[in-house]
């Protein structure tokens, strides 16, 4: 018998908490940066590939997410297409990663909600998040926020 409980839809429904989903291929990271999303009091879905997470979205119990937050280390091959169709969804995407991978030619041309430099804290990732929720992700400083590399000033 399962004895767990049963997934929440990802859709927030009225008073409901965001759904944030976190793709990270090293399990660490990963795990604290869904631990500080749930302290924060969102929902936290974490993923080891983008593929899984793509998946997961026709799932009836995930829905949606709110904002994928990506850590574009060792995500290895197809990252740049599994991320493409990704956000084709519609899906606000941040991506984390040091100065090699977002500096990447791809990774610059994209439009991203935002895009965060490594060395960053888990908190500094989560503030993010919670700063793009709050604007409702599509706020008008979007354009400001991304010249300043992702974390508010």
């Amino acid at each position: 018998m399962n004895d767990r409980a049963p997934l929440q839809t990802a859709q927030p429904v009225a008073g409901g908490s965001p759904v944030v989903w976190v793709v990270d291929g090293q399990h660490w990271p990963r795990v604290y940066l869904r631990a500080e999303l749930l302290e924060r009091g969102f929902e936290a879905v974490g993923f080891v590939t983008i593929r899984r997470a793509m998946a997961a979205l026709g799932h009836p119990l995930l829905g949606r997410p709110s904002v994928v937050v990506v850590e574009l280390r060792g995500l290895g091959s197809g990252t740049r297409e599994d991320l493409k169709d990704l956000a084709r969804q519609g899906i606000p995407l941040v991506v984390l990663g040091g100065s090699v991978e977002v500096n990447q030619d791809w990774v610059v041309k994209m439009q991203w909600a935002a895009v965060i430099k490594r060395p960053v804290t888990i908190g500094a990732v989560a503030d993010e998040v919670e700063r793009l929720l709050s604007l409702g992700v599509d706020g008008k400083d979007r354009q400001d926020h991304a010249e300043n590399g992702g974390i508010s000033p």
